[in-house]
């Protein structure tokens, strides 16, 4: 653990007559990445020379790519900052070099070897239909099996959503009864949850599908309702419903084009509203004129 680590340092640091001036330590973030914030800050803070010299517990806590331990080690020794790794010392000299070299090369095999290792596992679950990764809204995972089943908490909750879906519900009316039911969710994650095919029955995980790998909790034809919705809105164009009653329901007579609604300011600051034809506005391919609003309301 990275406490187990600090402590071992610490104990180095004091047989060997060190102060530590500070500790540099990112909980949960894989050394794969450079991505790390308290790291980063130490590489920021050794051009103020803070302090002489970096420990670590083994050369893999530094980094696992020899490309990001070189260009780092290299900043810090340009600073005058030596890196000790104390369970692998390193000697100086050229046979030092080599030996830093070989550890590093074999931090970067372990850490390909664990993310094969990792991906095989996960491939071998999903085989399986067994949980890889947290369970959909509506799913929980058995502790016992692995597999994904019902959430009798959450799956009523999530039949109702696309219920309303299938009706003529928007997108911010699911959302508030969403909130009445203690969860607050975005659009982009109601819009992903409605096109989940895991609702119909279907395991999947990356390239893995199985038919009836997980509980269905929507039928065919409900799913299929709700699409027949989410085509038809991803074609709509944006409406008004607040300012232009007839939005969504009003079409062009001669090119059958759904109107929208859109309003001008005159000079005596004065809104005028009308409904025009997308077609005469934005493709310039229909030869309707913008209506009145409030006279053809």
């Amino acid at each position: 653990s990275i406490e187990d680590q600090i402590r071992e340092c610490k104990a180095f640091a004091k047989a060997n007559k060190m102060s530590v001036v500070k500790v540099y330590s990112d909980y949960a973030i894989t050394g794969t990445t450079d991505d790390r914030a308290n790291f980063q800050l130490m590489i920021k803070q050794a051009a103020k020379k803070v302090f002489q010299v970096v420990l670590i517990y083994k050369n893999d806590r530094f980094a696992r790519n020899r490309f990001d331990a070189a260009i780092y080690k290299k900043k810090l020794k340009t600073n005058g900052i030596k890196v000790i790794a104390i369970r692998e010392p390193i000697p100086d000299g050229p046979g030092g070099i080599v030996m830093e070299a070989l550890y590093e090369s074999m931090a970067e095999m372990y850490s390909a070897n664990l993310a094969e290792n990792i991906h095989r596992g996960q491939k071998g679950n999903a085989m399986k239909c067994m949980a890889n990764c947290m369970a959909p809204f509506g799913y929980k995972i058995d502790p016992n099996t692995r597999h994904y089943i019902e959430n009798k908490e959450t799956s009523p909750i999530l039949k109702e959503i696309f219920r309303m879906a299938a009706g003529n519900n928007s997108y911010i009316q699911i959302l508030e009864f969403l909130k009445t039911k203690g969860y607050d969710r975005s659009p982009n994650w109601l819009y992903r949850a409605l096109k989940n095919r895991r609702y119909l029955g279907f395991y999947i995980y990356k390239d893995v599908v199985i038919k009836n790998g997980m509980p269905q909790l929507i039928s065919q034809e409900l799913f299929n309702a709700v699409a027949t919705k989410l085509k038809l809105r991803e074609r709509l164009p944006k409406s008004k419903p607040d300012e232009y009653l007839l939005s969504q329901k009003l079409f062009c007579g001669y090119c059958q084009k759904m109107m929208i609604g859109e309003y001008a300011i005159d000079k005596h600051k004065r809104k005028h509203r009308y409904y025009v034809c997308p077609g005469k506005k934005r493709t310039k391919d229909c030869s309707s004129k913008r209506l009145n609003a409030d006279l053809v309301e």
